[in-house]
């Protein structure tokens, strides 16, 4: 289904289980403008869709943009969020990295009107603690809360299939 122009946004989680802890990557930017210097950002990969693009082919297209990896052609996003904020759709992606091919840019990137500094992976854990501060929208917080009750879902039934 495609969406029309400029009317949805599409994120993408990438996540990996670490010696049992689930992290995600997010990025930190800076915003352009000067009168916020210090205001750091922890985000997902993200952006609005361009014509003609589907939301996970926007998805595709930003997380390669912003992280410097593709998300292999025949990997499945899995639609973890989708709101209606406003007139504006928020639309959430989850994939799994061996899904994901190429090395995270470590060279700062611009991007709209931010700076993204640093890509890293957080615990899942972390990145909801830090969603909780007041600078951040709900928007990001529900999409993390739905990224870890999937993920939950996702290695549950790998444990299951192992039995």
């Amino acid at each position: 289904m495609v969406i029309p122009i400029e009317s949805y946004n599409s994120s993408v989680i990438e996540w990996r289980e670490r010696e049992g802890v689930i992290e995600v990557l997010v990025l930190d930017s800076t915003p352009t403008n000067p009168d916020f210097p210090d205001d750091v950002q922890t985000k997902f990969p993200g952006g609005g869709g361009e014509e003609g693009e589907s939301p996970e082919d926007t998805a595709r297209r930003e997380f390669k943009d912003e992280t410097g990896r593709s998300i292999r052609e025949d990997a499945k996003l899995k639609p973890i969020y989708s709101r209606l904020v406003a007139d504006h759709h928020k639309v959430g992606f989850l994939v799994h990295e061996s899904d994901c091919e190429g090395q995270l840019d470590e060279v700062p990137r611009l991007e709209g009107d931010s700076i993204i500094n640093n890509r890293r992976y957080l615990t899942i854990d972390q990145v909801i603690a830090d969603i909780y501060q007041p600078r951040h929208n709900q928007t990001q917080l529900h999409l993390v809360r739905n990224a870890k009750r999937e993920i939950e879902k996702i290695l549950l039934t790998r444990a299951l299939q192992k039995v």
